[in-house]
């Protein structure tokens, strides 16, 4: 009785083990899959900006319309901006949640928690430098501020500043958003 029951055991504990591999395979898989199409459509954003043959507020890519450029020189994070904010276009790249560059609305920008999207938001400091360049070539600087963290279901919290640009994406347990508030120099 105890051999059949080690057995069962054993085939559980593998069973278990077998199901962790997959998740952490596929989240791999979705993390470098964002970090690609990122980083190609970076380069095509980069060309349209250099070359100034952007006249409107967004260029379509790939079947997906953007913005402009985010970069957070501190993190080593240069990576192009989604117009809306979707859970698809999330894992591709960060996302316009609110407000317009343009319209010289207080912007809201958010992204997944990967290394390299906003998961290291919350070791930025006061002082550091945030650069948003629009499709028109216009780069915007803004000052890391403050950071703090807001409940999930706080929208207005997240939208309703004084702040011209927020940063935010989820923190590990999933349960906060981890923002960062900016000033424009």
């Amino acid at each position: 009785m105890k051999s059949l029951i080690g057995k069962i055991l054993i085939v559980i504990g593998w069973t278990l083990l077998t199901i962790a591999a997959t998740i952490v395979i596929s989240d791999y898989i979705e993390v470098y899959g964002a970090y690609r199409a990122s980083e190609k459509v970076m380069g095509e954003l980069e060309k349209a900006i250099e070359r100034e043959i952007v006249t409107t507020k967004d260029i379509e890519i790939a079947d997906r319309k953007y913005i402009g450029v985010i970069e957070i020189p501190t993190l080593d994070i240069k990576l192009p901006v989604l117009e809306e904010c979707t859970d698809t276009n999330l894992k591709v790249s960060p996302c316009k949640y609110y407000g317009d560059v343009y319209k010289n609305e207080n912007m809201v920008l958010a992204a997944h928690n990967y290394p390299k999207f906003f998961g290291n938001i919350k070791y930025l400091k006061k002082g550091d430098d945030i650069y948003f360049t629009a499709l028109n070539g216009n780069e915007l600087e803004y000052k890391v501020d403050k950071i703090e963290t807001l409940e999930p279901e706080d929208v207005d919290g997240m939208v309703n500043t004084e702040y011209e640009l927020s940063l935010f994406s989820c923190n590990y347990p999933k349960d906060k958003r981890v923002t960062v508030r900016c000033i424009k120099q």
